[in-house]
This record gives structure tokens, sequence and C-alpha cells, in this order.
């Protein structure tokens, strides 16, 4: 991991998305493009270690204009990460540059490239906290996303469709100085419930680490049952249930239940996220099996 760091410009970066997102969102775009992004500061704390921290998406997209079945295409992207603090420091980021072809079949992407489970199930971040997520959601998630953060030199291929009504995913990633990566995804819509899947095959070792669960949605609650056996790390069957009340459009609430290697976390969050995209966001994490227990407090922008 690298030792230099940009958290003391995190202020002007959140204060600038405001500026970029006015520039870039709405009918300003020319035809054919996309974007989106989020840019938030996080102040993590737990018995007297703090780490602050700043996390930061972009997404562009670009879709030639044709009459037929036919597109063609480009996605960009950036994931950064920048730590400061007595429970360490660093910076990492991670860069997507993907070309596409689209027609009746689905949809295939080349390039430095996401990975398929990450493109097809998406959980909660635990406590609300980036910084959290980061450093322990590949306990419960196929690990790729999380190892292009720290090994930006993945490149490889996906394809995403449909099948049977099905949303289905499949990638090949190269890590450069370790091996391939490979995954398959799937995620089966029954009425308000969606039922999930994912496999990943780490070449270089022979491992395969199983995703299963689902989630459903019911009325102003969103609610999801996932476990994932992860080979990479003595085989352990991690568990994680949470549900989400979404009590207006600008005020969410989550709590969650994760279960890893004999131990037993417990989280709770909340957000407000204005009109204007700007948020705030506080956290609560409990270990209880190491007495522990984290707070997290978020400002940042959505745009």
């Amino acid at each position: 991991m690298s030792h230099r760091l940009f958290v003391g410009a995190a202020a002007a970066l959140l204060a600038g998305t405001a500026q970029i997102a006015c520039a870039a969102g709405g009918d300003s775009l020319p035809s054919g493009f996309t974007f989106a992004g989020d840019s938030r500061l996080e102040y993590l704390t737990a018995n007297g270690t703090d780490v602050t921290s700043l996390h930061s998406t972009m997404d562009l997209g670009y879709r030639l204009p044709t009459d037929g079945a036919l597109k063609f295409g480009f996605d960009l992207g950036l994931r950064s990460w920048a730590s400061l603090g007595k429970g360490g420091s660093g910076d990492n980021t991670a860069i997507y540059a993907e070309a596409l072809l689209e027609a009746g079949f689905g949809a295939l992407y080349a390039g430095q490239s996401r990975s398929a489970a990450e493109r097809v199930i998406t959980m909660p971040s635990i406590a609300g906290s980036k910084e959290v997520e980061n450093i322990i959601g590949s306990s419960f998630m196929p690990r790729l996303q999380y190892e292009h953060l720290f090994h930006n030199e993945s490149y490889g291929l996906r394809y995403e469709g449909e099948i049977s009504g099905a949303t289905v995913a499949t990638s090949m990633n190269h890590i450069d100085g370790y091996g391939n990566v490979a995954q398959l995804a799937a995620s089966y819509p029954i009425g308000a419930i969606s039922l999930d899947g994912a496999m990943e095959y780490d070449v270089p070792s022979g491992k395969t680490s199983v995703l299963l669960g689902g989630k459903a949605s019911l009325g102003p609650v969103d609610a999801g049952l996932y476990s994932f056996r992860n080979a990479f790390y003595a085989n352990q069957l991690n568990s994680r249930v949470f549900a989400t009340y979404h009590i207006n459009d600008q005020i969410d609430t989550t709590v969650q239940r994760l279960w890893s290697d004999g131990s037993i976390a417990t989280s709770l969050d909340a957000s407000y996220t204005a009109p204007s995209g700007i948020y705030g966001q506080l956290g609560l994490l409990d270990i209880s099996t190491d007495k522990e227990t984290f707070t997290n407090v978020v400002a940042g922008i959505k745009f």
C-alpha cells in the first residue's frame, strides 16, 4: 500500500464535486454520455483509534447513437480511497476503462474491467462506512472488486445479459504478477424477491468461493440475507442479514447483523440526503466478541 496521502485536500475536493455535478449533470451532457459520482469524507473512531478518510467514485459512459440493435461505446471509472489517522494511513486508486459492444445477445466489455459479481449484486456498506467495507468487505463478498483497489494492474473481459429472466454476468480478470480470477454471477427475480448467487474461481490457487442469498422489497423496507463461503481464508462461512427502512425520499436507516469466523457484529446507520445531493450519515458498528464499538460520521455529495 502506498503511503502518499491526499486527505489534506479533502475539503476542497468535496466542495469541488458540487461544481462538477452542476457542469456534468442533466441536459448539459452531450448526447450519448452519462455521468455519475460520489465523494465522501469519513471520520471513524473506536477505543482511542481514529481514521479520517476520503472516498470518491466517478463513472463516465458513452454510447454511440445508432438506429439498430448493435451499439458501441465505452465506460470510464475511478474509485479512490485515502486515509490518515492512528489506525493507519495510505491511498489507493482503481481505474476502469472498458470498450463495449452491445447487441441482442447482451453486452461484451473489454479492458481495465469490473468483475461480474459487483455488477449484479450490491449490499449496503457495513455501518454506512466505506472505510470498514474496504477493509473487511471481502469476507462477505467475492474479493476481486476489493483486489482491484489495491492492484490496479487488472484487465479482462466481461459479459452481461439476460437469460430466461435472470440477469447474468461472467468475467475473467488478470492481475499482473498474480494470475487470473474468474467470476459468474446471477440474479433471478420472483415478484418482490430476487435470488442471487456468485462464484469466484482463483486460477493460481485452484480455490472457488461461493456467495448465495437474496433480497426482498416490502414497501418501504428492503431486506437481504447472504452467506459467503470464503475459500481464500480457511474456507470460512460468513453470513450477513440486513434491512433498510426508507423513511422518506431523504432519510434511510439500515441495520445489519454479521457472523464471521466466530465473531458477531451489529451495525446501524442512518443517512439524510438533500435534493441537491449533499448528504450526511451516522453509523455504529459493535463487535460483541471483541468488545469493540466503532462510530462513523460522514459528509458527502452525490452527483
